[in-house]
Formats: C-alpha cells, structure tokens, sequence
C-alpha cells in the first residue's frame, strides 16, 4: 500500500499534468502591431516577439523632438508585447475552462523498482535506497551547476550598435527590446524610411545575438531536465546505481 508522501506525490503529478495538457492545447502566439500614443511610429511583431518592421511617419519631427523618438518606437514595441500577452490570457483562460482532461500514464514508479533491483540474494532494498539517496545527492550537485550557469544565460543583456553608431539597442537574453538609443544628429538628417529600416536591422542583429546565446542556456537546461526524466528509466536508473539488470 502507497504512503501518504508517494500518494501526495502522485496527486501533485496528476495535476501538473492536467495543467501542462491544457496549455499544450494553447495556439501559437500571432503577429502584433501597435502604435506610440501620438500614432506616429507603428511596430510589428512575430509570434516569438520579434520585431519584424519599423514605420515612422514622415511628420514625426512636427511632434516629437529627436530625443522622444527612440522612447515613442520603445513604446510601440512594449505596446505590441502588451497585446501579445493579453492574447495569450484570454487563451490561457478559454483552456483553463475546458473539461479536465484525462491523465497521462505514470513513468516507472520507484517502488516497485526498488523492489525489483533487491530481487537477487546480493542486495537488499536498504542498500538499493542508500545507492539511491547518493545518486540522488549527485544529480542534485548537477542541478545546482546547471541552475547557475542558466540563471547566469538568462541574465544576460546583449548590446548592439549600428555601423557609425547611430543606433544602439540593448536586449534581455530572451530578445526583448530593453533600450534604444538614437543619434540627435543622425536623425535630423535622415529621411523616415531609412530611420525605420536602421533601427529595424540594428534590433534584428541585437534580437538575433541574444536568441542564438539564449539557446545554447536552453540546451543547458534541456540537458538537466532530461537527467532528471532518465531516472523514471529502469535500465538507466540500474546503471546509475551501480546493479546489474
């Protein structure tokens, strides 16, 4: 008979579960576009939040001064996000109403395994569970290697600046759009169009940067997440442990 920790632990997966299904049944995030208050810049994102084009309007300096530009292009960027997320709540909420799906099966349970390994006369099941908390103390040392070197990937910042300097963008390690600094000078000078599309590729090559280093901090992550799943693995698990199958 199940104690009450391994029923709670069975209860506690069953609706981890549940949950992961319904939002495995969320759509992909759509495109967005969205305007500075005074509708003079207009930003365009993928699914992913990545800025995809730059409008600036040809009477942008009746409006703005050459130091409220680059902050009114940050603001339709972090207004396309803002609707790309309240996209997401409300499919979040439709999921979260659907009827309780049903459970996926259970991995290898860790009782009957014990129970198994200490089948033979060799060894008994409190040695395998002793074998077990020292595995379980390594990959815990792993975890923690893993957690500091992801922690330090998703803390990361990218700076990016164009050719001549006149653009400079800083991005999370995600790619989200963090600042964007403006040559005065520089725009004064130049025509809307050529505006948009500097700044445009600057944030690509800074949005790029980031996400090709934020996916080697996923595999990272990915590695210790699939550590973990190894251990439902009998055949692995008697490897680990040091037993013969």
């Amino acid at each position: 008979m199940e104690d009450e920790g391994t029923e709670r632990l069975h209860e506690a997966r069953e609706d981890m579960d549940r949950t992961l299904q319904r939002l495995e049944s969320m759509p992909a995030a759509q495109e967005q576009e969205a305007s500075s208050a005074e509708g003079l810049v207009r930003v365009r994102i993928d699914g992913q939040g990545r800025v995809m084009s730059i409008v600036v309007s040809h009477v942008w300096a009746q409006s703005l001064t050459t130091a409220e530009l680059g902050p009114a292009i940050l603001e339709a960027y972090l207004g396309a996000g803002v609707s790309q997320v309240e996209e997401w709540n409300s499919h979040l909420e439709v999921a979260m109403e659907l009827p309780e799906p049903q459970t996926r099966p259970f991995p290898t349970q860790l009782q009957s395994e014990v129970a198994e390994f200490a089948g033979g006369d060799s060894v008994t099941e409190v040695e395998v569970l002793e074998r077990l908390l020292e595995v379980w103390s390594e990959v815990e040392h792993e975890l923690d290697s893993t957690i500091a070197e992801v922690t330090a990937g998703a803390s990361r910042q990218h700076e990016i600046s164009s050719f001549q300097g006149e653009v400079k963008v800083v991005c999370s390690a995600t790619g989200s759009l963090e600042s964007l600094t403006l040559s005065e000078g520089w725009l004064r000078r130049s025509h809307p169009a050529n505006i948009g599309r500097l700044v445009l590729a600057t944030i690509t090559d800074a949005q790029n940067a980031a996400l090709t280093d934020f996916s080697h901090t996923q595999e990272v992550a990915a590695r210790g997440t699939a550590e973990l799943q190894r251990l439902g693995d009998p055949d692995y698990l008697h490897r680990r442990l040091g037993i013969g199958h």
